[in-house]
């Protein structure tokens, strides 16, 4: 405590990341602090979803990745990244206001092989 009895001190904030909130289905967020050693996509979060989730994956090096979105019958409904990516950590914000609720599947294609997730639309 500081004079007067106020309470003196301050806040710190690590790795603090301020969205923008957007009408487009789809916000992308690199972080690119350490390189992981292996490609990798993660448990999308929330799941179930409504409306919007979180996907995050990660590359080993400079590549060259596509990630998709698959209903349950194979098609594919959206195309969410399909581009360079430089090594480390990056995130997509999938909103799904215009899908039916249901079970999807989303697809991380990268050098030599894919990984596949499921998620889930509840409305």
């Amino acid at each position: 405590m500081g004079e007067n009895g106020a309470v003196s001190g301050r806040l710190y904030f690590d790795n603090l990341q301020i969205a923008k909130r957007t009408t487009a289905p789809v916000e992308v967020r690199e972080n690119s602090q350490s390189v992981p050693v292996a490609f990798q996509l993660k448990q999308n979060y929330p799941n179930p979803f409504n409306p919007s989730t979180t996907i995050e994956y990660s590359v080993p090096k400079k590549s060259f990745v596509k990630l998709f979105i698959y209903n349950v019958m194979g098609k594919r409904i959206a195309e969410i990244v399909n581009e360079m990516v430089e090594p480390g950590s990056h995130r997509v914000v999938f909103q799904g206001q215009d899908f039916a609720s249901g079970i999807y599947y989303y697809r991380l294609i990268y050098d030599g092989g894919m990984l596949t997730r499921k998620m889930i639309l509840t409305k």
